[in-house]
């Protein structure tokens, strides 16, 4: 199983650290997140405040290292020979 850890864009001393700690890891790849733009989430919360009177969802912690990386699981790249079956 591969390992992605996806670092936040801006977190530059992270992904160092991340790079430096995982070296030597073949199933581990730190990459960055290419994501850029509006949160969509925030424009929903707001259509979505008009028809429920309570968010139901707790917020996200800004804090520690969820914050700044996510770890994603991939499994293994699977050979195929081309055959439909």
């Amino acid at each position: 199983m591969q390992q992605l850890l996806v670092v936040k864009r801006g977190r530059l001393s992270t992904y160092r650290m991340l790079i430096e700690q995982f070296a030597g890891f073949d199933e581990v790849q730190i990459i960055w997140d290419r994501r850029n733009g509006v949160d969509r989430r925030e424009l929903a919360r707001a259509t979505a405040a008009e028809r429920r009177g309570q968010e139901r969802r707790k917020p996200q912690d800004r804090r520690g290292p969820a914050a700044e990386y996510v770890v994603v699981s991939v499994p293994n790249r699977v050979e195929t020979s081309g055959e439909t079956h």
